[in-house]
């Protein structure tokens, strides 16, 4: 009985427990790193929005290019969603997360039917479907058009192999109705079709069938503002395309994705010479039409994107997060096809080799890429947060704060009907107060005895924890002590003294109160910085800008910066990552 129980933990337990675990660990990273905030790509669903609520064409909308993807199922899920959570963004990005459940669930059907054995065989396919070096596309949930069409993809090519031609029409249809990319499902799947002997009226219902979706798909077409090369360098092309091929393993950095891609075309080749030898050529498994369809999806795909991409003029794009969801599926029809190999061949050196080769290089990028998805997973979490609340204070933000989040003057028309129907961010409540990218600042002047400095402003958060002060020491080390409090009416919510030689030139000093104030929301609070025994020479200032948070008084009668509000920040001591002033937090 206990030598089952340790077999059963060993080939079926343990790797059943590894092969979930990427999943499950990728959602808990979008619950711990996404923010509900629309950016770049994402603003133009709200043409969608506001047609649909307003009795709009809203059909020919979705129907439109967005840059050169049609992507109509994405944005009917979209708008699907829209209704029930009032746009909120990381619902999409659940579901992206669900279509990357599916495609492994696809997978795995294919590997069963193919390769079968052991359960172990299957647990890196698992981490590549799951790699965290997909942070863009899993904390982005416009990327949805990408994971459906993978799995669209995938699924077409299951049911193909299963001679089930109808529903591979349907999710065809899918799959090129999701992402530009999704239109290769056509000629990958007449090929298939082909490989496997099939009946001549599967081929031809897929014919005409892609004859129409393709055909339709370029009907009023435009490829929006994708920039092709005047002239290519090859040099350029063939490494831009090398490292889009092989970021899933080296993605971290351009030459290192470059070596990974070699190394993926050298074990191909490895493969192709191997049935070569034995005449083999022309005679394919159904596991190497099924890899042979991964590979030419994502070979394919690297050429469309580096014919798309290398125009710009920047190699590093190559190994985008954005495309490691598409030319992942190609590594795992390599490795598929070197697991197959050793299996077949399991007293071959040279598949030992090969195998421990690939598991080895697929280890090591793998790990590189989930720690790096986890650092930046945190820098993201941090700069979006601050992109939205400049969206729910967009009417006290200057153009350059707006400017992350996509055209200012695309935030503009639209944020106000996105504010009017409680819409994405502004469905929640401002959590955080941040100083925005303001150039337009002045100093104060020295804080001295009997001068205090008191701002009046109404608390913007539900609940206060912290507050932060644009602090400038004239860089000299000064001795003098300030004395900070905080005040609601008469009530004393937070007092400290300080001594000014601990505060930092131009940065911010965070002070945390005792108990968080509950219930703050649009009380009226005062701040009141006084020096205690400094002198002209022996003290500090604060920053000030223009009002970028509902203040209700002017620091000082007559002043001439009595139009102006302190640098404050409040509820950001965890999230304050960025140089005051600069504008790089995208």
């Amino acid at each position: 009985m206990l030598e089952k129980t340790k077999e059963n933990l060993w080939h079926n337990v343990l790797p059943i427990g590894l092969i979930l675990l990427p999943g499950i660990i990728t959602s808990f990273y979008i619950n711990r790193f996404a923010v509900n905030v629309p950016f770049w790509d994402a603003w133009s669903f709200v043409r969608v929005l506001q047609a649909y609520t307003e009795g709009g064409n809203w059909l020919s909308i979705i129907w439109e290019p967005a840059q050169a993807h049609r992507l109509f199922f994405p944005k009917l899920i979209f708008l699907l969603l829209a209704q029930f959570t009032d746009w909120n963004v990381v619902t999409q990005m659940y579901v992206s997360h669900l279509l990357a459940w599916g495609s492994l669930l696809i997978l795995f059907l294919l590997y069963q039917k193919t390769i079968g054995g052991s359960l172990w065989g299957f647990v890196p396919v698992a981490w590549l479907v799951f790699s965290l070096g997909q942070w863009e596309n899993i904390l982005w949930g416009w990327q949805v058009s990408i994971y459906l069409q993978v799995f669209s993809f995938l699924i077409t090519i299951f049911f193909l192999t299963s001679q089930r031609i109808f529903w591979a029409i349907i999710f065809g249809i899918v799959s090129s109705y999701s992402f530009l990319n999704g239109l290769l499902i056509w000629p990958i799947g007449m090929l298939v079709l082909i490989a496997m002997r099939t009946k001549k009226w599967f081929l031809v219902a897929w014919f005409f069938s892609s004859v129409l979706v393709i055909g339709f798909y370029f009907t009023n077409y435009t490829f929006g503002e994708t920039q092709f090369p005047e002239s290519v360098n090859v040099l350029e092309f063939v490494t831009f395309f090398l490292a889009n091929i092989g970021a899933p393993l080296g993605g971290v950095e351009l030459m290192l994705s470059t070596v990974m891609g070699i190394f993926v075309i050298l074990i191909l080749l490895r493969i192709s010479w191997r049935k070569w030898q034995y005449g083999q050529i022309f005679e394919l498994s159904e596991l190497e039409i099924i890899s042979g369809s991964l590979l030419l999806f994502a070979f394919i795909s690297s050429v469309v994107i580096t014919i798309g991409r290398v125009g710009y003029g920047h190699l590093d794009w190559a190994k985008s997060s954005r495309y490691i969801t598409i030319t992942s599926i190609g590594i795992i029809g390599i490795y598929f096809l070197v697991l197959n190999g050793f299996q077949n061949n399991s007293t071959r050196v040279q598949e030992h080799s090969m195998l421990a080769a690939f598991i080895t290089v697929m280890f090591v990028g793998l790990i590189t890429h989930n720690l790096l998805g986890i650092r930046i997973g945190k820098l993201k979490y941090e700069s979006r947060t601050r992109m939205k609340y400049a969206l729910q204070n967009y009417i006290n933000q200057p153009d350059n704060a707006l400017a992350n989040l996509t055209f200012v003057d695309t935030v503009k028309k639209y944020a106000p009907y996105l504010e009017t129907h409680n819409l994405s961010s502004f469905g929640e409540t401002m959590e955080v107060q941040f100083l925005p990218g303001v150039d337009n600042r002045k100093l104060y002047g020295e804080i001295l005895p009997g001068q205090p400095l008191i701002q009046k402003y109404l608390c913007p958060v539900p609940e206060l924890k912290d507050i932060g002060i644009h602090f400038f020491t004239y860089s000299r080390e000064n001795s003098s002590e300030l004395s900070i409090t905080l005040k609601e009416g008469n009530r004393i919510l937070m007092q400290d003294k300080i001594p000014t030689q601990l505060l930092q030139d131009d940065k911010f000093h965070y002070f945390v109160l005792q108990e968080p104030l509950k219930e703050c929301l649009n009380h009226e609070l005062s701040l009141i910085i006084e020096s205690t025994n400094g002198s002209s020479g022996n003290a500090v200032s604060v920053w000030t800008y223009p009002p970028y948070y509902e203040s209700l008084s002017s620091l000082s009668s007559g002043n001439p910066l009595s139009n102006r509000v302190v640098g404050l920040e409040l509820n950001s001591r965890d999230l304050h990552i960025f140089a005051p002033g600069a504008n790089n937090w995208k």
